[in-house]
């Protein structure tokens, strides 16, 4: 899913070599919303947007190691809010802000509503490791977080890591329920394969509850 989202017309990103980290390349990126709201921004976020795009395609291709690298370079350069929108594009979240975005005329209330999302965007989503699979009660503690202060209806939980380690954290949320830890109305999971790696999305709903 992730893959199709981003192939499509071009734009312009800094080039994935290490040692060329400024060269200019070319990328392609499918989603017209996004290559129409990326018109709006100012030139650090246009670039974060373009750099994040690159990093995706690296770890859709099972460039991992190099995905990382390209992801740490850009949160040196850009600092959170750097990291924050380019987590928002590699984990797919950044469709559930397009979502919102399309409903807004103005042009200066789709960047306030972008700016929103950045700032929330912690008490929404959490980004889980494998090595923190083995800490279950740091796990919980991080949704119990974000479940007093839930701005959203719902808590979106990403991890990539193997197949047996996407299994498990779905486990372990489902067994926060079955043990009473937290209430959700539903749960849904997607699963993509990312090179040698599968990336879940765990989408918690509290609707009625």
């Amino acid at each position: 899913m992730l893959k199709f989202l981003w192939e499509g017309s071009r734009t312009i990103l800094f080039s994935t070599n290490k040692q060329k980290a400024d060269e200019i390349t070319n990328i392609k990126i499918e989603d017209e919303r996004l290559r129409n709201f990326r018109k709006l921004l100012n030139y650090n976020d246009k670039s974060i947007i373009s750099e994040s795009v690159s990093i995706i395609n690296l770890h859709n291709r099972g460039q991992h190691s190099e995905s990382e690298y390209r992801k740490d370079e850009l949160s040196k350069k850009y600092k959170l809010r750097g990291l924050i929108i380019c987590h928002m594009i590699t984990t797919g979240d950044m469709s559930l802000v397009l979502d919102e975005i399309q409903e807004i005329n103005e042009n200066k209330n789709k960047i306030e509503c972008f700016g929103w999302w950045i700032k929330n965007y912690n008490n929404i989503s959490i980004l889980i490791s494998p090595s923190e699979l083995d800490d279950i009660d740091s796990i919980h503690v991080k949704i119990l977080e974000i479940n007093r202060k839930l701005v959203k209806n719902y808590i979106n939980i990403h991890l990539t890591g193997t197949v047996d380690e996407c299994n498990n954290i779905l486990k372990i949320i489902e067994k926060m329920k079955k043990n009473k830890i937290i209430k959700y109305s539903n749960l849904m999971h997607f699963i993509n394969e990312s090179g040698f790696l599968m990336s879940i999305k765990i989408q918690m709903d509290f609707d009625d509850v």
